[in-house]
């Protein structure tokens, strides 16, 4: 049994504390490369922003995307031991690949410590996910929210205070790994217990587990690697400080997707549930709300960009962004389409109809590899931008056709 739980949270409560843990998650980025550009200069922040983005494919493998299909699993089909399990198999693999893969792209060794240490940093999240699940299954939102508010803040200081004492980044990566395990220790171990017993397990059920997860895990692999195909392209062609430069322009996109899971994560339990139980009605109106405030939130965040991103992003990282407000537009409004796609791969998730996910993620992946080089070689920063945007256009007018279609042969019957 893990710490004892007095009472039962409010609705407010969950909420906060949901927002806060989103918040949290999301401006973490930010802060981390505010904070290696203004400490360690745009070198530098080239150097962690391809190693960043390498760090978040690794993350997509590890979670494989069983959050939603953990919290979801209303019948324990699987058992929290083998989502542990699975995840445990998944860190091991890709820590071996990445390794590699650092070695295949020529790396010297700071840079390859650099990328090996972040995926570590990202691997512990996914790992911790489990957990997530765990508390979200048995609503309890508001546990979840505050660890990964006090896990995340803990770590993201611990690097930040490394970087004002060291001159480059292997030392305050050692510290934020480390305060991120003290963190899992401190705020998810002490409540496991309560919900469920803390084991692993390794047997055939895994493998069935990311059979199932395995159109998930495709759109959430493909989302990752779509968001940094541009980053890999500019690694290969123009120079770090380049890369230091679109990954400032696309910051503020994070914050369409962070207004976003405020709104649809606490649903996702109601979604399958009105879906299980054919409420069709209120299944819709739902989903309206949730698709309606991302359509508000792209158009906010988007004429807010227009008038007030580029001097504010300049001043706050220290980075002249001068005539990059176009792309800037395009970029927010790749955003809004990236909300939009994770929001209906979670619909389809809870509403156990993970077929089509995987058709709309190729598609748009395969678009991806397709315009990514040359709109880059020939527009530059503008080509960057566009290439980021397009692919997550064409995933959400896919995935949201087959929840329309879902739902009217659902009322039909």
């Amino acid at each position: 049994m893990g710490a004892v739980i007095s009472h039962k949270p409010s609705q407010r409560e969950i909420y906060i504390w949901n927002a806060a843990g989103s918040a949290a998650t999301s401006f973490s980025t930010l802060v981390l490369l505010l904070g290696v550009t203004r400490i360690l200069g745009a070198v530098e922040a080239g150097i962690f922003s391809i190693g960043f983005a390498l760090a978040q494919q690794v993350w997509s493998v590890v979670n494989c995307e069983m959050v939603t299909f953990q919290a979801t699993d209303r019948k324990g089909k699987y058992s929290f031991a083998q989502y542990n399990g699975a995840r445990i198999l998944l860190f091991a693999a890709s820590m071996i690949v990445i390794t590699a893969l650092t070695q295949v792209r020529g790396y010297d060794a700071y840079k390859s410590a650099v990328v090996i240490l972040l995926c570590v940093y990202k691997c512990l999240d996914a790992l911790s996910a489990s957990f997530f699940a765990l508390f979200q299954k048995n609503e309890r939102l508001d546990i979840a929210g505050k660890s990964m508010t006090y896990k995340t803040c803990l770590s993201v200081a611990g690097f930040i205070l490394g970087c004002c004492v060291c001159s480059q980044m292997i030392m305050p990566l050692v510290i934020m790994n480390g305060l991120y395990i003290i963190g899992i220790i401190l705020f998810d171990l002490r409540y496991v217990g309560y919900y469920d017993k803390l084991s692993i397990k390794m047997n055939k059920k895994i493998f069935h587990l990311l059979l199932d997860c395995f159109p998930l895990f495709i759109g959430s692999f493909m989302t990752v690697y779509i968001c940094n195909q541009p980053k890999y392209v500019l690694d290969a062609v123009s120079t770090p400080k380049m890369q230091t430069i679109f990954n400032i322009i696309v910051m503020p996109a994070f914050v369409i997707n962070l207004l976003s899971m405020f709104m649809f994560r606490p649903f996702l339990t109601r979604i399958a549930l009105e879906w299980e139980e054919k409420r069709m009605n209120s299944f819709i109106k739902i989903n309206v709300k949730l698709y309606g405030f991302i359509l508000l939130c792209t158009a906010g965040c988007t004429f807010a960009g227009w008038l007030l991103g580029i001097p504010v992003l300049s001043l706050v990282y220290g980075v002249d962004l001068t005539g990059y407000r176009m792309e800037l537009c395009v970029i927010l409004i790749g955003g809004g389409m990236n909300a939009a796609a994770v929001l209906s791969y979670n619909v389809l998730s809870a509403i156990r109809h993970q077929k089509y996910i995987l058709w709309a993620y190729v598609a748009a992946f395969l678009i991806s590899l397709v315009i990514s080089g040359p709109l880059i070689e020939k527009m530059a920063m503008m080509g960057a931008s566009i290439s980021y945007a397009i692919p997550f256009l064409v995933i959400a007018i896919i995935l949201i056709f087959c929840i329309i279609i879902e739902t009217i042969k659902r009322k039909k019957k």
